[in-house]
Formats: structure tokens, sequence, C-alpha cells
């Protein structure tokens, strides 16, 4: 025990604790998939990282590095052949090409916009382009190197912000890594046809 009180390093990774991490992104050949690690703050069982990366990191005191594998499953999905689209050529600029990225407004219907979605270009032809909706990370067993930066007990109002969050439904298991991250070069932006075709 330092003079003065607990030592920082007392605390462990758990329930009700807020946690600071830094954490790097390996993609299935253990390739980092970011320039620079992550730094991500959060109230510990509230959601805010995929269940797998939560677990693994659960009883880490602060200073605590450490690997986790973790299965497309439990990481970004497995790929979906449904979220490969065809689409008419004539809806793309001219100079589109595949590998090229464009953001769209995912709607539902009538509904609202449901966010952005990334549709990267997996082939042009004279009269289609074929999409592919996937996270570029799906299908992939990625690995994350965990460092615990900070734990701390989380105070009344971060909790009450963690729990405001479950209950107002907004997405606590946001991916750890954007998507759109992921890309090099940026993204170009798709507009749907007015006619809706």
């Amino acid at each position: 025990m330092s003079k003065g009180g607990r030592k920082p390093q007392g605390f462990q990774v758990g329930p009700e604790m807020w946690v600071r991490l830094s954490v790097v992104t390996c993609d299935a050949e253990g390739a980092p998939v970011e320039d620079a690690p992550i730094e991500t703050s959060f109230v510990f069982g509230y959601g805010a990282l995929l269940p797998a990366l939560e677990l693994g990191i659960e009883g880490l005191p602060q200073g605590a590095k450490k690997s986790l594998s973790v299965k497309p499953e439990d990481a970004f999905g497995v790929r979906d052949p449904k979220a490969v689209l065809e689409v008419l050529r004539d809806e793309f600029p001219d100079d589109v090409a595949e590998g090229d990225v464009f953001d769209a407004d995912e709607d539902d219907g009538d509904e609202a916009p449901g966010g952005m979605v990334l549709l990267r270009v997996l082939e042009v032809t004279p009269e289609t382009v074929i999409l592919d909706r996937n996270h570029p990370l799906a299908g992939q067993k990625v690995r994350f190197d965990v460092e615990v930066l900070e734990v701390r007990p989380a105070d009344e109002a971060e909790i009450s912000a963690a729990e405001s969050a479950i209950l107002a439904d907004e997405p606590q298991a946001a991916p750890l890594i954007p998507a759109a991250s992921l890309l090099r070069g940026g993204t170009r932006r798709y507009t749907k046809d007015p006619s809706g075709a």
C-alpha cells in the first residue's frame, strides 16, 4: 500500500468498474487492422464491448496486457451471402471499379434511416455492380491485444449513463473497430436513385 491511500493497481476489471483500454485488433493473418491502437473507456458490465472481449478481460488489474483470439461468430460475425447485392451499373459513377467502397444510408422501408452501411465493390460488369455489405472482418478469427490502462470504481453518473443507454436500447456493443476505419483511401457516397430503382 502506498502512502496516502490505495494503489490504483488494486482495482480489477469487474462489474461497475470504469475501465480504460488500449486495443490493437489483428486480422486472421495476424496483421493489425489500424495504424495505431484504439483507446476506449466504459463502465464494465453494461454491454460496451463484444461479450467475448468483455469476458476475456474480467479480473485483469490495471497495467495488465492480454491477447484474446475470438471466433468470427463472437467477433464481427460470419459472412452473410445475402449481404452480397447486385445493382444496376447505371446507378454508379462511370469510374466505379472493383475495390471501391461507397457509404450509403441504410433505411428500413418507410422508417427513418437505420444508419450508415458500407458497400464494397466486388465486381463491375457492363450491366451490374456486385456489392458486399459484410463487415470487412466478417468471417475472420480476430485477435485483440488489450492493455488495461486504468481501472477505478465507476461513479454514480457514469453508472446512470450506462444504465440509461441500455434502457434506451442504444447499441452498446457497437463495433470497437468501425468498418469505415478499416478502409484505406476512404469511401465515396452512394445515393439510391430517387425512383427507388
